[in-house]
């Protein structure tokens, strides 16, 4: 668990986890810019951001980043899905 992407980046080193679910708005930066730094740092994680903004842009970013996108109010069964369907 960690409370802003800068936190995340800083242990993803040592992460030994399969799936990524972050809010899209961060402190820091975004979840979808955050799903991208990962991947840049060679970490390989399924993604899933949500947001209760659903406005077209945002969620093109979470998608561009490879990252499945859920709208709030979140249903864990939904995310449950995406997270066996891309395992």
């Amino acid at each position: 668990v960690a409370n802003t992407a800068t936190e995340g980046l800083a242990k993803a080193a040592s992460w030994n986890q399969d799936v990524l679910i972050t809010d899209y708005r961060l402190p820091d930066i975004s979840g979808a810019e955050l799903v991208r730094q990962l991947k840049t740092l060679g970490v390989v994680v399924h993604a899933v951001v949500i947001s209760a903004y659903t406005d077209d842009s945002t969620i093109e970013d979470a998608r561009s980043a490879g990252a499945a996108f859920v709208a709030k109010p979140v249903d864990f069964a939904t995310i449950g899905q995406l997270v066996l369907v891309r395992a």
